[in-house]
């Protein structure tokens, strides 16, 4: 079993865990057997992402060594105890055993120094204790040298590649993660390549080094998703949350990530990212939709009117401390206190049971808010999409500022919820958020222009067009870019389409800057 799982082959280890189990009875009668084969169902268990269960075996491996008195057994179990502990998060039960390991046996040479000392880099490490980790992890790798653990030598190398990298001891970080590499290919450890890998691209992806990073990122996962990898030593929920959105971004192993984001339960590096696969999903610009784990909420019979209201009105007012009062003024009108009290405490209850979590909804000291790891909303992330743009244009990172607007401009399939027109709660938002995208629509599209993007700044216009019918300065943009183009005809086309949607829609003919370009555009088709 500890073969096949070094190796990272968990399909075989699963098998020998069946023999093991099968014959468990007849070799638990012997107790270095016993605690034997609850450390490497532990191993097995942590290397599966099942926590609790691997700290059961590691309690049970711990309980008959010290009943039995079996000397040497309780060291590896605690190893995996630590491991299990850091990956779980739970940092204080990791140092009480790690502790006991450093009570248990000399942590100054061999393997037990190698275990322990790389255990203790990744404790320190994730308690942001950076000085600390790199002392741990590089006697962890100076003690290699008193022993044949190959594979432990790997794993080391890799840790002190993270802390150093972390300390901004780059190059050195890299000669010894090749180090590391080196060992995985050798020994023929997919699950160690695989960790090396990732590692990699995180550090690719932190000098901008997107190409290199993309391409190890890529054969990262691709080792990975075939035994679906989602656990290995100094394993750093951030880096990997990073990781995966990065994956998803450009579509690498979409379903191998999303499995590590669910598996990990990871949280969102950032809450704009649409292809995170949130608990729940909020779509309000277009049309209302409700996803939960990705699919469409289905109700057996009328959906609950008034828990959706709740959310939509919850959205609408920032979704961060909104006031109960607020909501119930808005909601429920007609009732006084009281009634209007338990008219939202009853709609709050049936919106947690929609949404499938109480944690989603957080009412706290009269204060309503949306939990941000939870909950995604299509209409916060435009907005903040959009300041990044902004920012990036403003520090001259033209570029970045297009792909980022690109992504927000995207998200804005209509108005805020238009099936609720008449509600005045939504209506700051709806009207905030048509001027914002209106006003980016038109800033990208000049500065297309400016550029000599002719087509793009013309693509520009037309989403904006789709997305606000009726939005005038869209059609003069396409218009001016026709006029400029010397293509008069489809500019024409474009100046009867709105003439035609303000007639039939709102019943006023287009303003006097439209009609001057429509002369504009009909005194160049005469001349020419």
């Amino acid at each position: 079993m500890m073969y096949h799982l070094l190796r990272g082959d968990n399909a075989r280890a699963a098998l020998d865990v069946t023999l093991a189990q099968a014959n468990q009875s007849k070799a638990l009668s012997d107790p270095v057997v016993a605690t034997l084969i609850h450390f490497t169902l532990a191993f097995y268990q942590w290397r599966m992402g099942d926590f609790d269960a691997a700290l059961e075996s590691v309690m049970a491996s711990l309980a008959i060594a010290r009943a039995t008195g079996v000397s040497g057994r309780s060291y590896p179990a605690l190893g995996i105890g630590v491991s299990t502990a850091l990956s779980k998060g739970d940092l204080a039960r990791a140092e009480t055993m790690l502790k006991e390991m450093a009570a248990e046996s000399r942590i100054t040479t061999g393997f037990a120094g190698v275990f322990y000392h790389t255990l203790a880099a990744w404790h320190a490490f994730m308690r942001g204790d950076l000085a600390l980790a790199r002392q741990h992890a590089e006697e962890a790798v100076q003690l290699t040298s008193t022993t044949n653990e190959v594979f432990m030598n790997g794993i080391c190398r890799c840790a002190l590649a993270q802390v150093r990298f972390a300390h901004g001891d780059r190059a050195s970080a890299r000669e010894v993660l090749a180090e590391s590499l080196a060992i995985a290919r050798t020994l023929g450890s997919r699950v160690l390549e695989h960790r090396c890998r990732m590692v990699e691209a995180d550090f690719d992806f932190a000098e901008g080094r997107d190409a290199a990073a993309l391409s190890a990122l890529r054969e990262g996962l691709a080792l990975g998703k075939e035994e679906k990898y989602i656990s290995f030593n100094f394993w750093l929920p951030e880096m990997m949350a990073r990781l995966c959105a990065r994956a998803l971004e450009a579509g690498i192993e979409i379903d191998y990530a999303r499995h590590i984001i669910r598996r990990r339960r990871l949280l969102p590096p950032s809450a704009e990212i649409e292809y995170w696969p949130w608990p729940v999903k909020i779509f309000t610009l277009g049309n209302f939709a409700l996803l939960k784990d990705d699919e469409p909420i289905a109700f057996s019979q009328k959906a609950p009117k008034k828990p959706l209201a709740l959310l939509k009105a919850i959205v609408a007012f920032g979704g961060k401390g909104v006031s109960t009062a607020q909501l119930t003024e808005v909601l429920w009108p007609d009732q006084d206190g009281d009634a209007a009290h338990r008219a939202f405490a009853s709609a709050l209850h049936r919106l947690r049971k929609v949404l499938g979590s109480d944690d989603a909804v957080v009412l706290q000291e009269g204060r309503v808010t949306l939990d941000p790891n939870l909950c995604w909303v299509d209409a916060w992330a435009f907005e903040r999409l959009l300041g990044q743009a902004e920012e990036a244009a403003q520090a001259g990172d033209v570029e970045r500022g297009f792909r980022v607007a690109d992504r927000a401009l995207a998200l804005y399939r209509g108005c805020f919820l238009p099936a609720d027109a008449d509600e005045r709660w939504a209506m700051p938002l709806r009207e905030r958020l048509r001027s914002v995208f209106m006003r980016h629509v038109l800033t990208m599209a000049r500065r297309l222009l400016a550029s000599g993007k002719h087509p793009e700044a013309l693509a520009c216009y037309a989403r904006g067009i789709e997305s606000d019918p009726l939005a005038e300065e869209f059609y003069q943009g396409l218009m001016h870019c026709y006029l400029g183009q010397g293509r008069l005809a489809e500019g024409l086309a474009a100046y009867r389409r709105l003439r035609q949607a303000l007639s039939v829609t709102l019943g006023i003919p287009p303003s006097q800057a439209t009609e001057a370009l429509h002369r504009a555009l009909l005194n160049t088709s005469v001349h020419a």
